[in-house]
């Protein structure tokens, strides 16, 4: 009976895991974007 909850326990963890990489990688992608867009921005208003 303990055996199935460490294992759901392992697979929660995995799944949260995971879960957590993803919002991780999709801040840092909007991270990026907003960098860009901040220099392009910046740029534009230096050249103008």
């Amino acid at each position: 009976m303990e055996l199935i909850y460490i294992f759901l326990a392992i697979l929660f963890l995995i799944i949260f895991f995971r879960f957590f990489v993803g919002i991780l990688r999709l801040v840092i992608k909007l991270a990026v974007v907003a960098l860009v867009i901040y220099f392009i921005y910046q740029g534009y208003l230096y050249l103008t």
